[in-house]
């Protein structure tokens, strides 16, 4: 194990510790693609899948989904646990992502919308290769109401694309399969067949130990549907898995997964009535033993480094939804706008005590910030606390007090101290509106998944 994983592994585990207080990170991926592409470069490839899941496995127990949840509910999880998941149920998570699973000797659950199994296509799919393989300089789709495109380069054909899928993906069902075929009308282009996976494919994944899972028929948005169809979407598709299977399917995760805004409490109960035992959405957070098993948040960095992957790993543990939080989060502010990792004021001071003695609280920034910069400074903290961005991944103003909290003394500027009488600056941290961010870049769903109109 590298220092890198050793670091993440270590405050992995002050957040997911085993037993009942442990939490689940459920990863969630789509595509994993043969070789990259150069319009969605952010899209996994097998090289970058294989090193995600290198990665993940030397900080992370990586386990079924189906058992992690029984571990979940019964309070006897591993340390840093986690599940990783597929929606939608393409042909590559058979073809490319499954080998490299087999490599790593890990497990993974695939949700399969089942109407499009056997040569179906997805209608954010369409729009994709329809605009993909269009020979023009120029899509217009003003008619349509969708505006005017330049589409020279693979950037601007992602542009085009990333402002069709939203445009569309709300629509009534009706509407939306008519702007879609009117869309493949202007382009004129020969579209694929075999982007999802077949039946065979399917009853393979499941021999090679994966975990199959359902996903609805047509993957509609729940919420814009009448129930009657809802419940039938998840009952369907829970039956048709079951009959190509062979056996029960007890997982679901819901069709692009917003709670309130894809699907609603009442979606909730129709899966619990269809037989399913536990649900996934795509809500960011981990799961702990107080999270509603029927609405399991997930959530996978888009980091290119470990470090990174697994910090926002770590810091994405601290996030519960709609549980209620163990003890207060305090958002650890950084000069320039930006926002340092959420951590307990515990935590922090565990890992890096900087208490004054004084009744207010201080600033505590996080301890992989501060342990990060003293490795790479081979060991002195003050030069760790006035390392420059350029020698460090990580920014130099996370070492650095607050603009408003900081002392006249240069001293203090040179901070984190540890073991030194410098003069640190107090500043109280009062819990802050829930935010989502780690250094300068916010938490948002992963950019690969701009390419997803659903999940």
């Amino acid at each position: 194990m590298g220092k890198n994983e050793m670091l993440v592994s270590f405050l992995g585990t002050l957040f997911s510790p085993a037993g009942k207080r442990g939490a689940l990170s459920i990863l969630i991926f789509h595509r994993v693609l043969a070789r990259p592409d150069p319009i969605f470069p952010d899209e996994p490839d097998a090289q970058r899948f294989d090193a995600l899941l290198s990665w993940i496995g030397e900080a992370f127990n990586v386990m079924p989904l189906d058992r992690a949840v029984a571990a979940l509910v019964e309070g006897r999880l591993p340390a840093r646990a986690a599940a990783i998941t597929f929606d939608d149920g393409y042909a590559d998570n058979y073809t490319v992502a499954l080998p490299i699973l087999q490599k790593h000797r890990m497990n993974a659950t695939f949700f399969v919308a089942t109407d499009f199994l056997d040569g179906g296509r997805m209608w954010n799919d369409t729009v994709i290769e329809a605009v993909r393989g269009y020979e023009g300089e120029t899509l217009d789709l003003t008619h349509l109401g969708l505006g005017r495109f330049e589409i020279r380069t693979p950037e601007e054909r992602r542009n085009a694309i990333q402002s069709l899928l939203p445009a569309i993906k709300y629509l009534p069902a009706v509407e939306r399969s008519a702007q879609v075929t009117a869309i493949g009308e202007v382009t004129r282009r020969p579209l694929p067949d075999d982007l999802m996976m077949t039946s065979d494919q399917l009853r393979a994944l499941r021999a090679a130990g994966m975990v199959i899972g359902g996903h609805t028929c047509s993957h509609p948005i729940l919420a814009r549907i009448d129930d009657d169809a809802a419940y039938r979407e998840i009952a369907d598709g829970k039956q048709r898995l079951e009959h190509i299977l062979s056996e029960p399917v007890s997982l679901f995760a819901f069709p692009n997964g917003k709670p309130g805004k894809d699907y609603e409490a009442k979606h909730v109960r129709m899966v619990r009535d269809a037989g399913y035992r536990a649900a996934v959405s795509t809500s960011v957070g981990a799961a702990r033993r107080d999270t509603d098993v029927f609405q399991l948040p997930r959530f996978t960095p888009w980091d290119r480094t470990s470090l990174r992957f697994g910090l926002r790993l770590v810091d994405n543990m601290r996030v519960r939804g709609s549980s209620p939080h163990e003890g207060a989060a305090h958002h650890l502010p950084s000069r320039g706008g930006g926002a340092a990792l959420a951590v307990s004021s515990t935590a922090a001071r565990a890992a890096v005590p900087l208490s004054d003695g004084s009744d207010g609280m201080t600033c505590h920034y996080y301890a992989a910030n501060s342990m990060l910069a003293w490795r790479q400074s081979g060991g002195d903290w003050a030069d760790a606390a006035g390392a420059r961005s350029e020698d460090h991944p990580m920014r130099s103003r996370w070492f650095r007090p607050p603009r408003h909290c900081r002392g006249s003394s240069s001293t203090s500027r040179r901070w984190p101290t540890i073991g030194r009488s410098a003069r640190r600056p107090r500043c109280p941290l009062p819990p802050r509106s829930p935010g989502r961010q780690i250094g300068h870049r916010q938490f948002s769903e992963p950019r690969a998944r701009e390419r997803h109109g659903a999940s």
